[in-house]
């Protein structure tokens, strides 16, 4: 089968807040960044007998953490790989989405130690999420164990979801 792996990011402003050019600039940034080339991939899975599509969102999309712009267009995210399951299944297309809490360990991230340690203390086990279990996670799912979650959000957020994160003020 042919893998296609779609991530997209940016924006950290509440709804009440947010400037219409940063949801402007998120919408292309996220949305439109994984939409467009996962629409082509996807068509050309459908003509070559099937495919992976992995999306990589984020638990921002489901927890309200006052970064509206970003929040919302992974959500909008989200619902990709629903409709590539119901709509492309039957030519061998498989999607899914990953919502990964924070990732540390990244460019992102450095200089905020103290930042990472206390979203640390909101989950169960009290690490964040790194780059590697992520990256595990897609080796599996287009190793062929996307089959078994065909259209399906799956959290990699260590429990943080669950475990009733603090929210930005």
């Amino acid at each position: 089968g042919y893998v296609s792996l779609v991530y997209g990011g940016g924006g950290e402003s509440g709804f009440s807040d947010v400037p219409p050019a940063e949801v402007e600039a998120v919408w292309r940034n996220t949305f439109l960044a994984a939409f467009y080339p996962a629409q082509e991939a996807v068509r050309w899975m459908k003509e070559a007998g099937g495919g992976y599509v992995v999306f990589v969102s984020s638990i921002n999309s489901v927890l309200s953490l006052n970064e509206f712009a970003y929040g919302v267009t992974k959500g909008a995210l989200n619902r990709i790989a629903p409709d590539i399951a119901t709509s492309c299944g039957k030519y061998g297309v498989y999607a899914v989405t990953l919502l990964p809490g924070t990732i540390g360990g990244t460019p992102s991230w450095v200089g905020k130690e103290a930042e990472l340690e206390r979203i640390a203390s909101e989950i169960p086990d009290g690490r964040v999420t790194d780059a590697r279990e992520v990256a595990e996670w897609i080796a599996f799912l287009l190793s062929g164990g996307i089959k078994a979650v065909n259209g399906q959000e799956i959290r990699l957020d260590r429990g943080w979801s669950i475990s009733k994160p603090g929210f930005k003020e």
